[in-house]
């Protein structure tokens, strides 16, 4: 027990560590590039994240030191963790998506219908998925808690009174789903509008944005969703709970990835004066240039003379 208790630990200082970058990293003067609405709403989705970590891994050390009413630390850590899960699986969807539609407008640059489509095809898909995901998953906690004697209601003694009599079941299955449902049309409503009006000039555009896209990526595909892709196909296909095994560390994984976007963010927004925004070619940038070249070929070929 002690190994877990001190990885969650180190979990819940990282993500402090994370909240206290974003802050200072908001509270200096933003780079433009890094000013439009989507990248707040990917920071607060980070954040949303960091705060139902510590609240449901400040419940798991008070399981694991037994200092809780297990009543009360039960439905906590349902409705957090059910949360948490929702907003990882839309963010890391919605983020694939997005980096995806990038890589189309490099390979179909004059195609934008295309662009549309497939930001309209993405989104719906990613908010289903994570809700139907999350529709099961919130199924299998509730049931896995019905099973345990110590959660059971006063007056019942088995699981098939929990489920049917206690009242409890039925309301976190049915209020917990509906959050779930809101949560994915409010996200995927913000990341379409988003998407449609300015965000794919914006990261088109500047290189900062690029730069702070490509390394949170990364981080996102190795620290989140490589453990839980694998958690999913292991249980799914070969019954094998290889959380059971690993417990907190893939918590702490999480942790060190928004610890990790957080630093790059403030990093980044510190050298803002360095990585200055990359201005579009237009046709008189062009004319200057070709004329700057014929310069230089006059000065060149007069030396040479």
């Amino acid at each position: 027990m002690k190994p877990f208790v001190f990885v969650i630990g180190v979990s819940v200082v990282l993500l402090f560590a994370s909240s206290t970058l974003l802050l200072l990293a908001v509270l200096v003067k933003t780079h433009k590039s890094l000013q439009h609405p989507l990248f707040a709403v990917l920071l607060f989705t980070d954040a949303l994240c960091s705060l139902s970590h510590i609240l449901s891994q400040i419940l798991s050390i008070l399981v694991f030191i037994e200092a809780y009413d297990e009543y009360w630390t039960v439905r906590f850590v349902i409705f957090f963790g059910t949360i948490n899960r929702a907003v990882i699986i839309f963010y890391n969807l919605a983020l694939i998506g997005f980096v995806a539609q990038r890589i189309l407008y490099l390979i179909f640059p004059l195609s934008p219908g295309i662009h549309l489509r497939f930001t309209k095809f993405v989104l719906p898909f990613a908010a289903i998925f994570s809700f139907l995901y999350l529709l099961y998953d919130n199924a299998v906690i509730i049931l896995g808690f019905a099973t345990i004697p110590e959660t059971f209601p006063e007056g019942c003694w088995d699981s098939r009174c929990a489920l049917i009599v206690a009242p409890f079941y039925k309301f976190s299955f049915i209020s917990l789903t509906t959050t779930l449902l809101i949560l994915n049309i409010l996200l995927g409503s913000i990341f379409l509008i988003l998407i449609r009006v300015k965000a794919q000039q914006i990261l088109k555009n500047f290189k900062m944005a690029n730069t702070f896209l490509k390394y949170q990526l990364c981080s996102h595909i190795f620290l989140v969703l490589v453990p839980l892709l694998t958690d999913l196909i292991l249980s799914s296909v070969f019954n094998i709970q290889i959380l059971n095994y690993v417990g907190p560390y893939v918590v702490l994984t999480t942790s060190l990835d928004g610890f990790i976007c957080a630093a790059i963010y403030f990093f980044l927004n510190a050298q803002r004066r360095v990585l200055a925004p990359v201005q579009p070619v237009t046709f008189r940038t062009k004319v200057i240039a070709l004329k700057c070249v014929v310069k230089m070929a006059e000065v060149t070929l007069g030396r040479v003379r």
